[in-house]
């Protein structure tokens, strides 16, 4: 694996984050032999790197949002909002794969139907149906696992 230099890559990492780059985009600045895989491991293994990864994201997210509330308030504005959301959205997705790992099915549940959300313009009939579909296969795994509960109490109660 390649050597961690703490002052260079942390510095690296929020320069390229804080203009709004991601975790993949900021690799070949950190090193020619730094890959994703390294990169995503180094934010589990060196507290520096996470906080300069955390400091880093929060500037470019103020960024995306400064430039776009700019142009949302421009009356001629010069770009086009398509490619904001769609940054935007690239942006929010490396942010919500890279910390799935680290919390409950819960919150990764919701991060993931804010990622399905946000992958669209307009919340489409696609993106509903596949939240409703995700939503109904946990109620119908739960149901099903409360049944189970059921048996073995009643079987236990029955011994």
């Amino acid at each position: 694996m390649a050597k961690y230099h703490k002052d260079f890559h942390c510095s690296k990492l929020y320069e390229v984050l804080a203009k709004g780059g991601t975790l993949e985009g900021a690799c070949p600045y950190l090193g020619t032999d730094i890959t994703l895989t390294v990169a995503r491991e180094w934010l589990t293994r060196y507290p520096s790197f996470k906080e300069a990864y955390d400091r880093g994201y929060a500037r470019g997210s103020a960024t995306f949002e400064e430039v776009g509330i700019s142009q949302m308030m421009n009356p001629k504005p010069s770009f086009d909002a398509n490619i904001y959301k769609a940054l935007k959205s690239r942006f929010r997705a490396d942010r919500h794969h890279v910390s799935l790992s680290d919390c409950s099915p819960t919150e990764k549940l919701d991060r993931l139907l804010t990622m399905l959300i946000d992958s669209s313009e307009v919340v489409t009939a696609q993106v509903a149906q596949s939240a409703a579909a995700i939503c109904d296969r946990i109620h119908t795994h739960t149901e099903i696992k409360d049944l189970k509960d059921r048996i073995e109490q009643l079987e236990d109660s029955n011994k």
